[in-house]
């Protein structure tokens, strides 16, 4: 078969290549196609009595056969010479580096830091943009989302970012944070509100190290997940703190540490004495911030409950 692919089809298995997707996946679309296809002609030659009529049923399930063999043998060359150029360009690089250190293939931390141009020791907050096609009509989506980049890393005082296009409507961005930051959403909203994006906004929670880089990009992942699905549509920032208990309803125990570990702060810590805060807290709270309640149940003189809660508060860093 002489016959090229058509453009269109050379065009996706390349974005594909370049979005990381595997060669096996790509093909599979393929083979998905023609099982479809097979199903339909044998649907119409199960109602067909004429051998002539058989004969032409089979030569076009062959046809389609042989075509699609050549077709994906032209894309499969396509796909891994485009995989090959995204590799070695530096974009490409960027996000080759990066995903595995999401599937944490990575053994020398410090050349994947090189690599990607940002520090991995600290603490980071993925955080995932994507264009809201039924907000505006946008021709220029990376033009959009490099000025939402530059909106984050106004907000985060010009912390380190490292950004990757997922898609041609869609971008990743990493933030290290200096310290847990909690203004760092209300600063963007501001931002947002003042400099309006068609946008939608899903993040992580911050997390420590390379173990933190890859547990806020799945949660923001999830988030995403879920700003998707929501009807009516969400806030325009949702954050993985405020829809925690929906997603983690997969049991998902690494990210439910995560999140308590992030929300309690040093009251997560394993031992007595956070023990003994975080228990006062859970009765003061149940009883609707009573400590006169809380010290009957328990049996605990009023004070002692007042002064444990007060503790807490401090260590959370503001009011129970």
């Amino acid at each position: 078969v002489s016959i090229s692919p058509p453009p269109g089809a050379v065009t996706y298995a390349r974005g594909l290549a370049r979005r990381g997707v595997s060669l096996a996946d790509l093909l599979r679309i393929y083979r998905v196609g023609q099982a479809q296809f097979t199903g339909i002609c044998l649907d119409v030659a199960d109602g067909l009595d004429e051998a002539n009529d058989l004969r032409a049923v089979k030569t076009v399930i062959d046809t389609v056969a042989t075509y699609l063999d050549h077709v994906c043998e032209c894309i499969t060359v396509d796909f891994e010479e485009e995989r090959e150029r995204w590799i070695h360009s530096r974009s490409g690089l960027k996000q080759h580096w990066i995903s595995r250190l999401l599937a944490g293939t990575v053994a020398d931390t410090a050349e994947a830091q090189r690599a990607i141009g940002y520090p991995l020791s600290g603490t980071h907050l993925a955080v995932d943009a994507w264009i809201i096609a039924d907000r505006a009509q946008v021709t220029a989506s990376v033009e959009v989302l490099d000025r939402f980049h530059d909106l984050l890393t106004t907000a985060a005082a010009g912390a380190s970012t490292v950004p990757v296009h997922t898609d041609e409507a869609a971008m990743t961005i990493w933030v290290s944070l200096r310290e847990r930051e909690r203004n760092l959403i209300a600063r963007l909203k501001a931002l947002l509100d003042a400099d309006p994006l068609p946008v939608q906004v899903a993040t992580g929670l911050p997390g420590d190290g390379v173990d933190g880089f890859r547990c806020s990009y799945d949660q923001a992942a999830r988030v995403r997940k879920l700003a998707e699905s929501a009807r009516p549509g969400p806030p325009q920032i949702l954050t993985f703190a405020d829809v925690a208990p929906v997603a983690m309803m997969t049991g998902d125990v690494a990210e439910l540490g995560y999140f308590v570990g992030a929300t309690l702060g040093p009251l997560s810590a394993d031992t007595e004495r956070a023990h003994e805060l975080r228990e006062t807290l859970r009765v003061y709270l149940a009883w609707n911030r009573s400590p006169a309640a809380a010290s009957e149940r328990m049996r605990l003189h009023r004070n002692t409950v007042t002064y444990g809660v007060q503790q807490a508060s401090e260590e959370l860093g503001g009011t129970p």
